[in-house]
């Protein structure tokens, strides 16, 4: 009875540590969020009192001068998310579906802005189609050509929101496109459809579920979305929740109950939207992929293939080529502003004056410091504990597996801005000395990215059969032999793509930096910030292809591990 008692403790032990550690990085913060946002002071211990309620921020918030705010975000959003979903839908299908020319090259394109900060595609597209200086808006007036393009508009807001998530849409796609039924769209062809009507009645339908899926995800991101607002939105005076979050907080003196409540509200309107994204593929009932071993063929798209390849070769070019092209010429360029063809291509103007003057700033290198310790400690460290994590989720049957897995997708939901935030007032409380540190933003990273690192191992755990570890075991290796020799080298594989990829978004991270970061713990993402405030726009592109290269090549590394581990 005693060893029975002993192993059940051992079990209950295990997901009480686990609940402990998540309730402290996740919850703790968004309690103290929603705590400030009743009171009337902000709060500056963990003592709790009953005097000092009031609701008074939350009829702020829903005041007429927050409503047209409210209206902004939500009208842009939606053009975001429809372009973006468009974009990454099409791209899907082109690749998967069809027999255009270039279909490997859009297939590497349609994921590369997941690697571009969407900072860095805000300020390109700032460079590039700025009214006044843009370099499109300089070849439209040097062509005699009547039109002008504004990025600083909802519509040009809606335009990069939609280039920098179109891959969400697109990835959700891909998959059930290729392995689809070919025999549902041949059924429709042999009654009379053509093929675009096959297409629309068709397959997209049997993919509808896929679709809206990525909508509800793209809208959450954008949403909650802090750089492309903030940049391309300032110097129109467009105002949007995140905007004015940040307004609120960085102003003197800073109105951190005010804040708080427009957190809360943010975080009930993306908890509502992922429930129903939940929902939604718990009950997936489209069949798609049959036993006939069937693999659906390209759609031979005759002469048209052309037209069609031509449309992805504009969405490369305006996802990829011209944002890269105008980084690299302003970085080059030792005066941000020009006037005509000539004179940007000119050699005269050409130098790496920026890069030398980024080099003597003094953040620099504690920023490309911090922000590669952050990176790769977040990988390192973060990535153990999403193995543990997905290990207890996905490979026992102890209690509290659900409510570890709940708190562990949570963060999905809360955008960054309001994970930063919270840590801010959460552990400034605290007396034990983190705040000012990158350990208070490596714990936000962490928190932050659990969902992305738990998933992304546990594809790859949940692949491993259970008879491996039987086996194992009943070799007589011990558990941790057996979870360190046998385990551990199965999932190799997803763990190293979790950690490149919490390293790339951990690397680029500015929603949560821009609250918690000191002179001592400036990041790179915040650096580029606070030089694009300053004005300084060659210097921005200068450290904004330094940190492109450093993702460019933690994601070559991250490869060849990958490569050398499958050969092994």
């Amino acid at each position: 009875m005693l060893f029975v008692y002993l192993r059940k403790s051992r079990h209950y032990l295990a997901s009480s540590v686990f609940l402990l550690v998540l309730v402290g990085l996740i919850v703790y913060p968004i309690a103290v969020l929603f705590y400030g946002s009743i009171r009337s002071e902000p709060p500056r211990s963990l003592h709790f009192s009953l005097a000092g309620f009031t609701l008074e921020h939350y009829a702020k918030v829903f005041s007429p001068e927050f409503a047209s705010i409210f209206l902004n975000t939500v009208i842009t959003v939606l053009f975001s998310t429809a372009l973006a979903v468009v974009c990454g839908v099409f791209l899907a299908w082109l690749v998967a579906r069809t027999n255009v020319p270039f279909r490997g090259v859009f297939e590497v394109a349609a994921v590369v802005p997941i690697f571009i900060s969407p900072l860095i595609m805000a300020l390109s597209w700032a460079l590039l189609a700025s009214p006044r200086v843009g370099l499109l808006n300089i070849v439209l007036h040097n062509m005699h050509l009547p039109w002008r393009l504004n990025i600083y508009s909802h519509w040009g807001i809606a335009f990069v929101f939609g280039l920098c998530y179109a891959p969400y849409a697109y990835m959700f796609s891909i998959g059930p496109l290729k392995l689809m039924d070919p025999s549902l769209e041949e059924s429709a062809i042999v009654c009379g459809a053509s093929r675009l009507r096959a297409t629309l009645n068709v397959t997209l339908p049997l993919i509808a579920l896929a679709i809206l899926s990525s909508a509800i995800l793209v809208f959450v991101l954008t949403l909650g979305a802090f750089a492309v607002p903030q940049v391309l939105g300032n110097p129109a005076r467009l105002t949007f929740i995140t905007t004015y979050l940040y307004k609120l907080i960085s102003y003197f003196p800073p109105r951190t109950n005010e804040a708080s409540a427009i957190s809360v509200v943010l975080l009930l309107i993306t908890f509502t939207a992922v429930y129903f994204q939940t929902r939604l593929l718990s009950k997936r009932q489209f069949t798609t992929v049959t036993g006939k071993g069937l693999r659906p063929t390209p759609i031979d798209l005759g002469w048209s293939k052309y037209l069609f390849s031509l449309t992805g070769i504009i969405y490369v070019a305006l996802a990829v080529v011209l944002p890269y092209f105008a980084i690299i010429q302003t970085a080059l360029r030792k005066y941000y502003r020009v006037t005509s063809l000539s004179a940007l291509f000119s050699p005269e103007v050409m130098g790496l004056d920026n890069f030398r003057f980024i080099f003597e700033y003094p953040g620099t290198l504690t920023a490309l410091s911090n922000s590669f310790i952050l990176g790769l400690s977040t990988a390192v460290g973060g990535g153990i504990f999403y193995f543990l994590l997905a290990y207890f989720i996905h490979r026992t049957r102890l209690a509290g597996r659900q409510p570890v897995n709940l708190l562990t997708m949570a963060p999905a939901a809360i955008p960054g801005l309001v994970i930063g935030l919270g840590y801010l007032c959460a552990w400034i409380v605290l007396p034990i000395g983190i705040y000012g540190t990158l350990w208070i933003m490596g714990l936000a990273y962490v928190a932050r990215y659990s969902p992305q690192g738990v998933r992304g191992i546990a594809a790859s755990l949940t692949q491993i059969h259970p008879e491996l570890e039987e086996s194992s075991e009943c070799s007589g290796a011990s558990y941790l032999q057996t979870l360190w020799n046998v385990l551990v080298p199965l999932t190799r594989p997803g763990l190293i793509s979790a950690m490149v990829l919490v390293f790339i978004i951990s690397f680029r991270e500015l929603g949560i930096s821009i609250f918690l970061y000191t002179g001592r713990t400036l990041v790179l993402a915040v650096a580029i910030f606070d030089l694009w405030d300053g004005g300084w726009w060659g210097a921005v592109c200068a450290l904004a292809l330094i940190q492109a290269s450093i993702v460019l090549a933690v994601v070559v590394v991250g490869k060849r591990l990958l490569r050398a581990d499958i050969l092994a």
